[in-house]
């Protein structure tokens, strides 16, 4: 049983930031640090230490981004969602224990697996279905045609999620189907994995990743499925193991999924309900792909019941073919497809009409709320690409992670310049030029101007971070349309 130390950060944090850090983050001990601040008459430094307990704090933190996002202010919302995990669980999951996980998984040799489909009415019936563990230690609910029970895990833990795993014996298939909360155990790995945002620890994952091998070896394919937590959960084994699937009502994920190069590519998609206060936090952070679907009514669902009800009425729709049916507007009662991520390759071409999107593509560049005319010529409109993760040497191409610099060293940080990744305008629909004119692919490091399809030119100058300000406005995705 968790005991109150497991709650607390501190003994991680301790080690591996500074007392001062600690202190203004700290419930109790930030207010005591503000006071003697304020005493002391540096309500500067008081003030400080308020704005950063309420985005480092874990629960004020998240109670501070949700009131952000409420009030329609997503930047906001999302600004606080990033000092919250760089301050905190950045610190301690990116570095061992992050590490150890992935090398354990590699070593496993678990088999990708991006091709596999089954309609989302059927994975949504299994991640409803597996609900029948609350009430007692079988599945009474009859499975969907084709598909059988091959296996229930029921154990009480507080580091598990209840699962069971389903067989279609016919097409090879197999779905680690997780369940979502609904008691204590439940309820603390919300605590643990959501809000505190601490993935499975080691050994959970690797019985997930021995579950899945198992499966391998026998000769399945192996998809995963859940709802709320559960699907929280399948989306962290989905990233990490690189296995299709579906998660549905499902918070994201965060940094706590794996970075792979290509992660958007393993066949993985959510669905979460438009008004849906519970699934739809950390809404902006999924690590792929997935879509929000409105209700005639507006009042909020997170209900699976109610998700398989509407699963139903479209037999069609599939973990692969998801995306392709979704429509831009948010029209009463459809599909709002709000992510997909880029599956484009090859190099930028001078001339070529593309999008700049930010890191968690949910945001692109709109340079109608920075630009100049097409003839001005300062620090802010010549640019140049800089790549993020690798070598910033020869051509830029559409997979690469990269930031965009003027020539005093800082760079683009779209929070005050962008808009939906869906909106469609001149100010979107961009162009680059090099300096020289000349055609053919676009080099790291030459100099650049941006355009939008009117020819006004982006100015980052309203729009500007420092060097080495890291944050989801200052990374980019370059897409063609």
């Amino acid at each position: 049983r968790p005991s109150l130390r497991s709650f607390a950060f501190a003994s991680h944090e301790s080690v591996t930031m500074g007392f001062g850090d600690w202190c203004k983050k700290a419930p109790i001990v930030s207010q005591v640090w503000s006071f003697g601040q304020a005493c002391s008459g540096d309500m500067k430094g008081a003030a400080e230490t308020q704005e950063i307990f309420s985005k480092r704090c874990p629960v004020v933190s998240q109670l501070r981004s949700l009131t952000e996002a409420a009030m329609g202010d997503d930047l906001a919302a999302r600004r606080t969602q990033e000092e919250y995990w760089d301050q905190n669980i950045g610190r301690i999951y990116d570095g061992k224990i992050k590490r150890e996980v992935c090398e354990m998984i590699d070593k496993m040799n678990i088999q990708p697996n991006s091709s596999s489909e089954v309609p989302l009415a059927e994975l949504a019936q299994m991640a409803r279905d597996v609900y029948d563990l609350d009430k007692g230690n079988e599945i009474t609910s009859t499975p969907p045609e084709g598909w059988r029970i091959d296996r229930l895990f029921r154990f009480y833990s507080y580091v598990h999620v209840k699962r069971a795993i389903y067989k279609n014996d016919a097409k090879k298939l197999a779905v680690l189907a997780f369940k979502g909360t609904g008691d204590n155990a439940d309820l603390y790995s919300d605590l643990r994995e959501i809000v505190f945002r601490k993935a499975p620890f080691q050994e959970v994952m690797a019985n997930y990743a021995q579950e899945v091998k198992q499966l391998q070896d026998d000769g399945f394919k192996v998809l995963v499925t859940g709802h709320s937590l559960g699907g929280y959960v399948a989306e962290l084994v989905a990233s990490h193991m690189r296995q299709p699937g579906c998660g549905f009502c499902a918070p994201g994920t965060g940094k706590s999924a794996r970075d792979w190069p290509n992660k958007s590519e393993c066949g993985f998609v959510y669905v979460n309900f438009w008004n849906d206060n519970i699934g739809n936090v950390f809404k902006t952070l999924h690590a792929q792909g997935g879509a929000w679907v409105r209700r005639t009514d507006t009042s909020n669902c997170h209900a699976i019941r109610e998700m398989c009800d509407r699963m139903k009425q479209q037999p069609e729709l599939t973990n692969q073919n998801l995306l392709q049916h979704c429509k831009e507007e948010c029209d009463s009662n459809s599909w709002y497809q709000i992510v997909q991520p880029s599956r484009c390759k090859g190099e930028l071409r001078t001339g070529q009409l593309l999008a700049i999107l930010a890191d968690q593509k949910s945001s692109r560049l709109d340079i109608g709320k920075a630009k100049n005319g097409n003839q001005h010529e300062s620090w802010a409109t010549r640019l140049c690409f800089q790549r993020l993760d690798g070598p910033s040497t020869g051509p830029v191409c559409f997979e690469h992670v990269v930031k965009i610099v003027g020539t005093n060293g800082k760079r683009l940080d779209i929070g005050p310049a962008f808009a939906h990744v869906n909106h469609e305008s001149w100010a979107t629909r961009l162009r680059i030029v090099r300096k020289d004119l000349k055609e053919g692919p676009i080099h790291y490091g030459e100099e650049v101007g941006i355009f939008g399809e009117n020819n006004e030119r982006l100015d980052i100058g309203p729009a500007c971070a420092e060097a080495n300000h890291e944050s989801w406005a200052t990374r980019f995705y370059i897409v063609p349309k």
